[in-house]
């Protein structure tokens, strides 16, 4: 205990003793780095940057001769900083020595006081990126000058305290991944499972969408508002990712919800994307009741309601994101230039599948036990972006 207590008193001390200084005292911008002497090299472009987490989500490797001229070397002691719209907070801590577009800044500390890492964590805080985006420059493509850059402030504890942030960040980064690695995995094993207990489908008997369901409905034409008050309404954006997303709804002021009974939504209710990207149009979601009250059903969604006692809600949702299915809607699809369709009656004509039905209570109940584990990792995951976001703010706010 009393250990304990000494380090809460350093630490208190040290937090006492935190300077501010400007970023351009304790780094400097180093163009100087040679590139690297290799048949292939590292080359990192904007696009390869995940925004928000800086994680590198492709490594391409090129040869020497393949690399343009607008482009500057850097080394593992860098911090690399994107300059190009900075409100997509996309810093990167380099494992290896590399080249990169010119729109990225390899900054070096410039003193061995300070921690790169530490450095790091300040130009992903949430003061940091405000301060760069209220001091960005153009319209279409906005960018934060070097001198704004290096005139932003730093808090500066002392080097051990610096890294024990970056350690404690790290580590919180590091079990939100794993949680969301979770819940990755556990979709997984549900599609394999499915794949698994249903098989190609090739000898059951089958059933057209339009007929195996009561209705398939347009939605509501309906003026939504930009706040979030109000009768809560999908959209498009509601199936991002291929789920349901509670915080993509939009939000409308209904004086009489019951003017639109045929357009409120029901548990087990099907949704299908038939005005999107060619990506994303057929994408088919399952309304799972995720919306506390009346949830509206707006325009650009199909919504398909199963009334046909041999075919679960659930089984008719994993058909409709299966290959097979895909294919049969790309073959129907009308693209335009900026996007694409698929018309109503299309749609109804797609063939379902009959499997026994008690082969989709057995996967229904399956996928109900994954679906608390997934809650699980769910809950776990916000919980570390909770305290994510106020240990940042905490340490740079």
């Amino acid at each position: 205990m009393a250990a304990r207590g000494n380090n809460l008193t350093q630490r208190r001390r040290e937090a006492e003793a935190v300077r501010t200084v400007p970023l351009g005292d304790v780094v400097k911008i180093d163009t100087s780095v040679s590139f690297p002497k290799a048949s292939k090299i590292w080359l990192l472009n904007l696009d390869m940057i995940e925004q928000q987490t800086g994680r590198v989500i492709d490594y391409v490797f090129v040869e020497p001769d393949a690399i343009g001229g607008s482009t500057v070397g850097f080394d593992k002691e860098c911090v690399l900083y994107s300059k190009l719209r900075p409100n997509l907070n996309k810093v990167v801590l380099p494992d290896r020595c590399g080249v990169a577009t010119s729109e990225i800044l390899p900054l070096r500390c410039s003193s061995d006081s300070v921690s790169r890492e530490y450095i790091c964590w300040y130009l992903r805080s949430p003061d940091f990126v405000l301060y760069a985006i209220n001091r960005t420059a153009g319209a279409k493509m906005p960018r934060l000058g070097t001198k704004d850059l290096l005139k932003a402030i730093v808090p500066l504890p002392s080097l051990s305290e610096q890294k024990r942030i970056a350690a404690t960040l790290d580590r919180i980064c590091e079990l939100k991944k794993n949680a969301e690695t979770r819940l990755a995995k556990l979709d997984l094993l549900v599609k394999s499972r499915f794949v698994e207990m249903f098989g190609d489908f090739a000898n059951d008997p089958r059933i057209s969408l339009g007929d195996a369901c009561e209705f398939v409905r347009n939605g509501a034409n309906i003026r939504q508002d930009k706040s979030s008050q109000g009768i809560p309404i999908t959209r498009i954006e509601t199936l991002s990712a291929g789920k349901f997303n509670p915080n993509r709804l939009g939000y409308a002021n209904i004086f009489n919800v019951n003017n639109f009974q045929h357009h409120i939504m029901k548990t087990g209710d099907l949704l299908i994307s038939h005005i999107n990207s060619a990506e994303f149009v057929g994408r088919t979601v399952m309304y799972r009741g995720e919306v506390h009250g009346p949830l509206i059903h707006g325009m650009n969604l199909l919504r398909a309601r199963l009334n046909y006692p041999s075919l679960t809600p659930l089984f008719v949702e994993m058909y409709l994101n299966t290959s097979v299915a895909r294919r049969y809607f790309r073959s129907v699809t009308k693209k335009a230039v900026n996007q694409a369709s698929i018309s109503s009656t299309d749609i109804k004509r797609i063939e379902l599948p009959l499997p026994p039905l008690a082969l989709q209570r057995e996967f229904a109940a399956f996928v109900e036990k994954v679906e608390k584990l997934k809650e699980c990792a769910k809950r776990s995951a916000e919980q570390m972006d909770v305290l994510y976001r106020s240990k940042l703010q905490e340490y740079f706010g």
